[in-house]
């Protein structure tokens, strides 16, 4: 059974796709439009030594 994106605060989290919506300062039109403004998609990545969780944006491949 696929689970339900979820909305947590300003964050979008699809949990099926490891992807979440997030703001970010970086520019692109499309996810300007698709996300609404500042806001860009980006992917699940591991934290450094393979702990935790981040978020790398898939524009300027920024982590949060």
């Amino acid at each position: 059974m696929a689970k339900k994106k979820e909305q947590i605060g300003n964050v979008t989290v699809d949990p099926n796709r490891n992807t979440a919506i997030l703001p970010c300062s970086c520019d692109h039109i499309f996810q300007d439009k698709k996300y609404g403004n500042g806001k860009r998609l980006h992917n699940k990545a591991r934290g450094k030594g393979g702990t935790g969780c981040q978020w790398r944006c898939t524009v300027c491949l920024s982590v949060k």
